[in-house]
């Protein structure tokens, strides 16, 4: 954050004139931070409660970033609260984020019920947090109750709401559940994205659905999303299971089709394939078009 911008958002919140002498120390510490100078920046976080000037919410939400366990960010919220500075939702935020990385449910409940008890408003990121934390156990009904509270508090989903939701789907491997979504999204003008479709792909290559696969490339074209070699890579994995040479070959022609070489990873499994189908013709010529690509300066 620039002086400029500091200094608008600080009047935007309606902040003394006294406030204007904490930027150049807030921009210090947001130097420090950068440089991951824990020892300096809590110096210099006790030398503002000392001597002045007085840190504010700012200060602390940039030295927060200096910790990665709850109980230090929490410890954080309590200095500054002591000292007449409130936590706002980016505080808030930055332990929610601590709290869904750990899978702590319990303490992230509790954490909402106090900025609501504060006063303070939940943000976009704040919702996507919590859909994250729900969707991270496959919880689609806690995950769809966030959902259905930050659509009343008047926000709108994003291609970023959807796909931070789709990954309860993959816990349950439930490709229809996922597709439905997707689907619902789309009534709000929300799109899937390459992310989306990667994360379907993951899906059913955990299932082995070699038909829910297909379907999800089809719907990538009908999307204007060219499919990739990742795509065509989880595709022939699940489909090389079945010991099936002609939906081998389909697939290959499918990415020929649509001009899509293939990476290393689709070369050694063609290898594997045709090496556990004993073709070993067919091995040695993918082996010889994968050196060629290698030769090429390929990935």
């Amino acid at each position: 954050v620039h002086g400029g911008e500091y200094s608008n958002a600080m009047a935007s919140r309606g902040r003394q004139v006294f406030d204007k002498l904490v930027v150049p120390f807030n921009l210090k510490m947001k130097t420090l931070v950068e440089c991951n100078n824990i020892t300096q920046a809590r110096g210099l976080l006790q030398q503002m409660v000392k001597e002045g000037p007085k840190p504010d919410t700012f200060t602390y939400n940039t030295f927060i970033k200096l910790f990665h366990k709850p109980e230090q960010t929490q410890q954080i919220i309590s200095e500054m609260k002591q000292i007449g500075v409130y936590p706002d939702t980016i505080t808030y935020n930055s332990l929610l984020k601590l709290l869904v990385q750990r899978g702590d449910v319990d303490a992230a409940t509790k954490l909402i019920h106090e900025m609501e008890r504060a006063g303070v408003s939940l943000s976009q990121i704040t919702y996507h947090l919590l859909i994250k934390l729900h969707a991270k156990f496959g919880d689609c009904d806690s995950a769809r109750a966030v959902l259905s509270r930050m659509l009343r508090s008047g926000l709108r989903p994003d291609t970023f709401t959807l796909n931070t939701f789709l990954p309860a789907f993959v816990k349950n491997a439930d490709l229809d559940g996922a597709v439905v979504f997707i689907q619902e999204m789309k009534t709000f003008g929300v799109f899937p994205t390459e992310s989306t479709f990667g994360l379907l792909m993951q899906l059913c290559g955990e299932m082995g659905d070699v038909e829910g696969a297909s379907r999800v490339i089809d719907e990538m074209i009908q999307s204007n999303i060219r499919p990739n070699e990742i795509s065509f890579g989880v595709l022939l994995t699940i489909v090389t299971k079945t010991k099936s040479i002609d939906r081998v070959q389909e697939i290959q022609r499918r990415m020929r089709s649509l001009g899509i070489q293939p990476n290393r990873t689709i070369f050694n499994i063609l290898v594997n394939f045709h090496i556990t189908m004993k073709n070993l013709t067919e091995a040695k010529n993918e082996m010889s078009r994968m050196l060629d690509r290698i030769s090429e300066g390929f990935g």
